[in-house]
């Protein structure tokens, strides 16, 4: 019994002591944020919002008459993160079928700007 809270306590220094970037990763993908600020905040505001930066940058480097391999390398560069919230909106155990379905779309669309 001991043992098992020792771990438990251990665990949640871990988790308040970890890295920024991968205690926001693993949060999100492990479901413990809620799933309407993973969904409305992190999938619909922030990344369609850099979505929309990077697909500008891209077309300010085709205005410019760049290699067309460096439009397509800054294009694919935000498609990791888009495909992991995706995932992880539908791994999330409390998401309706409404927000998969508006994260595979988001996600497709994402793909397209």
């Amino acid at each position: 019994m001991a043992a098992r809270h020792l771990r438990g306590a251990q665990a949640a220094l871990a988790s308040m002591t970890a890295p920024p970037l991968p205690r926001f990763l693993r949060l999100r993908w492990q479901g413990q944020i809620g799933v309407s600020h993973l969904f409305w905040v992190d999938l619909l505001s922030v990344a369609t919002v850099l979505n929309l930066f990077v697909g500008f940058a891209s077309l300010m480097i085709l205005a410019q008459r760049a290699d067309w391999w460096w439009v397509v390398a800054l294009h694919a560069l935000i498609l990791p993160y888009n495909f992991f919230l995706a995932a992880s909106v539908w791994r999330h155990p409390r998401a309706g079928g409404f927000m998969k379905l508006v994260s595979g779309l988001w996600c497709v669309g994402m793909l397209a700007l």
